[in-house]
């Protein structure tokens, strides 16, 4: 689904650089498309080799479709002479992002766009930061996870960070609705495939580095370098780094001398911009007193967990780096709501286990999402996790042996197996716990959780995690619909009917 709106460009002006014949410079172009399937009358269609299929396979689909013209990636490709116009460009991939915002005229510079990247902790403070914003009265826009548009009207998103074009058209709409700030979720797989070339960047975040998405990079070298390209991103005006984490701090290195440095921590002895000096972690969420240099300032969050302290102070410096003033901006935090999927309490009958939902998804993510809801558990702390098929192998017995080391009670069970045997994932999952350590596997995700749930006690906690808001199950290549709030709002449901 191509969202557009009404625009025309000549193709001269959509390619400067390029010499075109005579003709070809005042040909109209209503759009652009890097995809066959979805090419319009007017457009003008990219063609290139992509990570699973070459654009330059379906010129002939997309002059069928009513394509314009064509710009086709030179390398290793002879022009047919039955297509016109057709325009060889050396090098069209990386061109790609200058194109679109030339016809989109600039959209990223006229919008205070936010860049944050990290294994874990993205779709939370581009969150966190648009509901500030929005609560200063600055209208603002998101590209992420959770969905693309303004705030509150967000559509769905098939990617975390689109192509270059798409985010170009997500920007010039958001643009021309109105925003003035945009938060947007920047993968390792979207800056390895260069889908933020030539954006306007005000400010980027690193929340933290760890392992994902091996099945992809290869290795951690590779996923880290992948990450380091947001940091050296031409034009980029401030770099917030999580002073606790070394590879994060390694990005300090990648920075423009004309970029500007902040950092924030957890600890309150380690020189960094921004300080955690105590926090108070509570039934209800959390109240923290944080420094920025001689100045302090209380934030009253109903948010779970150490680990969003430090989502509250990456968010936090993404406000002071857009000139927010600090009492203005912890009073917008503290007023900010749980992300959905993300710590997402689901509300229990009295004397029920509490159930928390949380996109945990990888060892790391899983240790930091249990050691926050153990704060808050006097009884006995469940999880109930899967790992994906398709993905890296490796992280699953890893996944398996962190929550073993954290948890009372393990259930093992699917989370988007796609063409794999479920059973098969959670052999690989239970290589990773200690033979002394009892589990459950139960393939069927949701008869695990209502298993979970049916044996709690009242004073437990359940973690579901790896799937937070997701609103499917992937299997075979079908995405079944399926939410694990909604399966456990079921069961604590049963829970109310039995007693």
């Amino acid at each position: 689904m191509r969202t557009e709106y009404a625009r025309e460009r000549s193709l001269g002006q959509i390619v400067p650089f390029i010499k075109l014949q005579p003709e070809w410079q005042a040909l109209k172009v209503t759009g652009l498309a890097v995809d066959s399937r979805q090419v319009r009358a007017g457009d003008c269609f990219l063609a290139y080799p992509g990570h699973h299929a070459d654009g330059r396979d379906y010129l002939r689909a997309a002059f069928a479709a009513g394509a314009a013209c064509a710009l086709v990636e030179a390398a290793g490709f002879e022009p047919p002479t039955d297509l016109n116009p057709l325009v060889p460009v050396a090098g069209l991939k990386t061109q790609l992002g200058v194109i679109a915002d030339n016809f989109y005229d600039h959209p990223s510079a006229a919008l205070g766009l936010l860049a944050v990247t990290g294994t874990n902790g993205k779709t939370s403070v581009s969150q966190l930061a648009a509901q500030a914003l929005t609560a200063l009265g600055q209208r603002c826009g998101v590209i992420g996870t959770l969905g693309n548009g303004l705030l509150e009207a967000l559509e769905p998103a098939v990617n975390t960070t689109p192509d270059v074009v798409a985010c170009n058209r997500l920007l010039a709409a958001m643009r021309n609705q109105g925003a003035a700030f945009v938060t947007m979720e920047t993968s390792s797989h979207g800056l390895e495939q260069g889908r933020v070339n030539g954006l306007c960047i005000r400010a980027a975040v690193f929340t933290n580095i760890s392992r994902d998405h091996l099945d992809y990079h290869g290795s951690m070298a590779a996923y880290t370098a992948a990450k380091a390209r947001l940091a050296r991103h031409p034009g980029l005006r401030h770099l917030i780094l999580n002073a606790d984490d070394e590879r994060v701090m390694a990005m300090a290195g990648c920075a423009s001398p004309e970029t500007r440095l902040w950092t924030f921590s957890l600890r309150p002895e380690v020189d960094a911009t921004l300080r955690l000096m105590a926090a108070d972690y509570h039934q209800h969420g959390m109240r923290s007193r944080v420094a920025y240099g001689q100045q302090q300032a209380e934030i009253r969050s109903p948010l779970i967990g150490e680990f969003n302290s430090a989502n509250l102070l990456a968010t936090l410096a993404l406000l002071l780096a857009v000139e927010v003033p600090l009492d203005q901006a912890a009073d917008a935090l503290s007023r900010c709501q749980p992300v959905p999927g993300r710590m997402q309490r689901i509300v229990a009958k009295a004397g029920g286990p509490v159930v928390v939902v949380d996109f945990a998804h990888t060892p790391a993510a899983l240790e930091h999402a249990l050691v926050a809801v153990r704060r808050h558990t006097p009884g006995r702390l469940w999880c109930v996790f899967g790992c994906g098929g398709d993905r890296d192998r490796g992280k699953r017995p890893l996944m398996a042996a962190t929550v073993a080391r954290l948890a009372d009670e393990l259930v093992l069970t699917a989370d988007n197996p796609r063409s794999e045997k479920v059973g098969a994932i959670l052999a690989d999952m239970s290589k990773g716990i200690p033979v002394q350590v009892a589990f459950q596997s139960i393939e069927d995700r949701t008869q695990a959780i209502h298993y979970a749930i049916r044996n709690a006690a009242a004073d437990d906690l359940i973690l579901i995690a790896g799937k937070g808001d997701e609103t499917y199950q992937e299997v075979a290549g079908v995405r079944h619909p399926y939410s694990d709030s909604a399966v456990a709002q079921a069961a604590l449901q049963n829970l109310r009917e039995v007693h």
